[in-house]
């Protein structure tokens, strides 16, 4: 009987201790406020006959990944932005795509100036930086994005415009990709958010 004891004594306090354990937020539903990569305003905008994109994001990095960049690892984050439209096929109502662009951006670090680098591998703009919070505020901004020009579009069809940002984990050096695909610190995401695109501006 002490032994069971001693047994049952013995994992609770493993429990207790363990990070897990001492981690774990009170409630098991995240929040907005929670999320790594939170995409706050998006907003389409019809300027100079454009349909345009504002957005602003707020990326916040786990401790494990920014030691991860300031030992120069490169950190990938794909971009996607999607226009959807509806559609009916055979009866059924679908969505088409009519415009879907997927790019990314490359986030690095040198140390030897100090400089956070960000890399738009869409148009191969470079921007150098001071410090991350910055660098991140600018790589989840949007600003008069062009999308598509408004004679492609009919104001009496309804389009929704949508944007995501994720790491791309399987961009990061191999033996660090393994272990970043099973930890919950290298999963940063958006999801999708949407918002109905308004002629009436």
């Amino acid at each position: 009987m002490r032994c069971f004891r001693g047994f049952i004594l013995s994992c609770l306090l493993c429990l207790s201790f363990s990070p897990q354990a001492a981690d774990a937020p009170k409630s098991a539903v995240p929040t907005k406020t929670s999320q790594p990569i939170y995409i706050y305003r998006l907003q389409p905008l019809i300027e100079n006959d454009w349909l345009t994109l504002n957005a602003q994001t707020r990326i916040q990095l786990p401790k494990t990944v920014t030691e991860a960049l300031l030992h120069e690892i490169p950190l990938t984050f794909t971009i996607q932005i999607q226009l959807l439209t509806d559609k009916d096929f055979l009866g059924f109502s679908t969505s088409d795509a009519l415009f879907d662009l997927n790019y990314q951006t490359v986030l690095s670090y040198a140390s030897f100036n100090q400089k956070f680098i960000l890399l738009n591998q869409r148009n191969k703009k470079v921007k150098l930086l001071n410090d991350l919070a910055k660098a991140l505020e600018t790589l989840g901004t949007f600003e008069h994005f062009k999308i598509l020009p408004l004679h492609q579009l009919n104001p009496d069809r309804h389009y929704q415009l949508r944007l995501r940002i994720y790491l791309d984990r399987w961009q990061l050096p191999t033996p660090l990709t393994l272990e970043a695909l099973y930890k919950g610190d290298w999963s940063l995401d958006s999801g999708w958010v949407s918002e109905e695109v308004s002629f009436e501006q």
